[in-house]
């Protein structure tokens, strides 16, 4: 199967789960997609076990392929943010924008101490002489 045809697989996938949680389950998206695709992953696993289908070797071919590092962090990732960010409203970000940048802040703030400190503490274990400033 070629990558054209397997992501048209899974768009087309994606677009009926989002059609029948529309309809008929009325869930977040994503927690509605998610539940869907387990579902359908795992009876495709009970249908293997009971000899129905046959998808093991295909599939390992197919994951033997697939360079995982390229995929989520150059399609996946961006796509999902593209996502997340069409859902944002502005006006919500306005009103909390203290906190945001507050958390945004503290959490820069900790992080590099945090990376300060372990590289400090490696550096000084591997008998390095370094100063922490």
């Amino acid at each position: 199967m070629s990558p054209f045809e397997i992501i048209s697989i899974l768009l087309t996938l994606a677009a009926v789960f989002a059609y029948i949680n529309h309809r008929w389950l009325q869930q977040p998206a994503s927690v509605a997609l998610m539940a869907m695709a387990l579902a359908v992953s795992l009876l495709l696993l009970l249908l293997e076990r009971l000899g129905w289908v046959q998808l093991r070797d295909d599939t390992s071919a197919l994951l033997e392929r697939i360079d995982f590092d390229q995929t989520f962090l150059h399609g996946l990732l961006g796509a999902l943010l593209f996502a997340s960010a069409l859902q944002i409203r502005l006006a919500d970000l306005r009103e909390e924008k203290l906190a945001i940048s507050a958390l945004a802040l503290v959490a820069t703030l900790l992080s590099t101490g945090l990376v300060a400190g372990l590289t400090f503490a490696l550096v000084r274990w591997a008998g390095l002489p370094l100063d922490f400033g």
